[in-house]
């Protein structure tokens, strides 16, 4: 700890923002925290949610519209991780599919990798 990590990812950040059409994100993993397994994920996306709400209508649809296709019906095992996603994509009315162990675990980072995906490009 006290290495500056935080300082050199704020200043990439920065300079990748000003150059291009970059988004970057970023989460801190708070070591009060470890109890949430996904805190530092659950924060850098609801931070970039939060951003892309104050954004016109158009680029909210554009976002909406790529999550929605990339994770289809499995959008509620997002939304419960990233509860910000709502900001974006609206009320859910899809109840999630429980399953258990390595079967949900399995689940959730095949549809968080097609997820990151869908906004990435």
């Amino acid at each position: 700890s006290g290495t500056g990590k935080s300082v050199l990812v704020h200043n990439v950040r920065n300079a990748l923002s000003e150059k291009s059409n970059i988004v970057f994100i970023s989460g801190k993993f708070d070591q009060l925290q470890q109890v949430e397994p996904l805190a530092a994920i659950t924060s850098a996306f609801s931070n970039h949610f939060a951003n892309i709400a104050q954004e016109d209508q158009e680029r909210i649809k554009q976002t909406k519209n790529a999550i929605i296709e990339a994770v289809d019906s499995d959008i509620s095992v997002l939304a419960q991780a990233i509860p910000t996603l709502s900001h974006i994509i609206g009320k859910l009315d899809i109840a999630p599919i429980h399953v258990g162990g390595m079967e949900l675990e399995n689940r959730f980072n095949f549809i968080f990798e097609k997820f990151v995906r869908s906004i990435a490009t």
